[in-house]
């Protein structure tokens, strides 16, 4: 994934036997506070330069990025969105 990349929800879970039909999207890149919006399967969002490995806790070692999506910047696990290929 790079920069400017456009991004969606991965249609389906880790598992590939549940579809997902919305991401929850983060004010924090440490996964500390969850924003009220959800990310809704079919709407897209920009990858941005922001990076974020959260390094303790349930999520340690995942990867945050920053996406702008809803019209904000929101942080989202990086193994849960995919790049749509152009």
């Amino acid at each position: 994934m790079r920069t400017g990349d456009l991004l969606r929800p991965h249609r389906f879970n880790v598992s590939h036997r549940v579809p997902i039909t919305y991401l929850d999207i983060w004010d924090r890149p440490d996964g500390s506070e969850v924003s009220q919006r959800k990310w809704e399967h079919g709407d897209v969002g920009v990858l941005l330069e922001g990076r974020y490995t959260v390094e303790d806790g349930a999520w340690e070692d995942m990867v945050m990025v920053e996406v702008l999506i809803h019209g904000g910047r929101w942080w989202v696990l990086e193994d849960e969105v995919e790049v749509i290929d152009g």
